[in-house]
């Protein structure tokens, strides 16, 4: 894997804990790790608002992170 990782995982998932995702994501090169308050294993239906704002900082601070400029 040559680009960067971004792992969203559910604070409160019962089915996979946190240890589980961060795992995950440092299994990959460039991997990080965000997790979403007051989510179980569904984030992205669960805490949709906050899910898109880890992805959007992921994306302007380690995607492209001159875009900004």
């Amino acid at each position: 894997m040559t680009v960067p990782v971004l792992v969203v995982w559910g604070e409160e998932d019962g089915i996979a804990p946190l240890k589980y995702g961060r795992g995950y994501a440092g299994s990959f090169p460039d991997g990080h790790f965000a997790p979403i308050p007051d989510a179980g294993h569904f984030p992205q239906i669960e805490q949709m608002g906050r899910t898109l704002g880890a992805i959007a900082d992921f994306v302007s601070a380690i995607v492209k992170p001159d875009a900004s400029a």
